[in-house]
């Protein structure tokens, strides 16, 4: 009662497509989100939804019909659930500031800084990969691995746990 949210109705339908599309491999799904749990509490009462036209932001999506983008945050737990009916398994879930270090994020920063450039270059490179773990920006993006036909135990480098350089 009093609660607005979005649902994705074709959600069911695309995991079992590529639960039937994909034999052996991983899925990987980055975007927005959270687990159902924290995608339907007080703090999103009024759902997800966002509207996008050039620089504007609402959250009216027939303010220019036709004309703007249109978001909402991805529910992970539903996502896990359905890819699970349809022979996936979770193999991994975190944030992607935590997946991209566990794939060596500051190592391969510095080593792309250690390049011959200009300052000005080093300094655009370095800004637009941190901007990818931003925790305030896209390293808040969840990012869920789903397999199929590799068995348990499958560790990949993205979800391990690894100690963060600030």
């Amino acid at each position: 009662e009093g609660y607005r949210g979005e649902v994705d109705l074709a959600l069911e339908d695309w995991a079992a497509q590529v639960g039937e599309a994909l034999e052996r491999g991983f899925m990987l799904t980055i975007d927005y989100g959270e687990p159902a749990q924290d995608l339907y509490s007080a703090a999103n009462a009024q759902g997800t939804l966002v509207c996008f036209q050039e620089h504007d932001i609402s959250d009216d999506p027939y303010q220019h019909p036709g004309q703007q983008d249109i978001t909402s945050q991805v529910d992970f737990t539903s996502l896990m659930r359905l890819g699970e009916q349809a022979g996936l398994r979770t193999a991994g879930y975190t944030t992607q500031r935590q997946f991209l270090e566990g794939l060596g994020f500051w190592e391969r920063l510095e080593g792309a800084l250690e390049q011959e450039m200009s300052y000005a270059h080093r300094e655009l490179m370095r800004m637009a990969m941190m901007s990818l773990v931003d925790p305030e920006g896209l390293g808040s993006l969840k990012a869920l691995a789903q397999s199929k036909g590799l068995g348990p135990g499958v560790e990949l480098l993205g979800f391990r746990t690894v100690s963060s350089t600030p």
